[in-house]
């Protein structure tokens, strides 16, 4: 649990420090693939990753609180992660290269894997299956903080 946060954290880091690079946003607004938008992608799959899996297993989990200080905390809707997990996979899926292209393969996470996320997270949004073993309320819960 904890440690899918700190690597969501580290994902939606990265993507930011990227999406303010000067190649990212000549190359996004060209609508052209490239290293820089396919890196984007990556970070912002694996963030999404990470979030299906919690909520695959917790449920409802606490939401958009990566790399800020928590004192307190809210669990947010599985159903509304989902929405958003789809909706953010929707926008960054077109400038990334589909597998077998640009030098990805299968241990990179491609359009094909982003393809893949979205239908699985539609799947579960549609039939409203998740897997939850016990309430988080019953965990510790450690949201980590990065400084820039």
């Amino acid at each position: 649990f904890n440690s899918l946060y700190q690597v969501l954290g580290r994902c939606a880091r990265i993507a930011d420090i990227i999406g303010s690079k000067t190649e990212y946003l000549e190359a996004k607004e060209a609508g052209v693939t490239d290293d820089w938008t396919q890196l984007y992608g990556e970070a912002w799959t694996f963030y999404c990753y990470c979030y299906f899996e919690l909520v695959r297993h917790f449920g409802d989990i606490p939401f958009g609180i990566e790399n800020s200080v928590v004192g307190s905390y809210g669990l947010t809707s599985r159903f509304e992660i989902l929405d958003k997990i789809i909706a953010k996979l929707k926008e960054v899926e077109p400038l990334m290269y589909d597998l077998g292209q640009g030098g990805i393969t299968a241990e990179r996470m491609s359009r094909t894997f982003a393809h893949q996320l979205i239908a699985e997270a539609a799947l579960y949004l549609l039939l409203g299956r998740t897997h939850i073993p016990r309430p988080i309320q019953e965990q510790e819960v450690i949201i980590p903080h990065f400084e820039n």
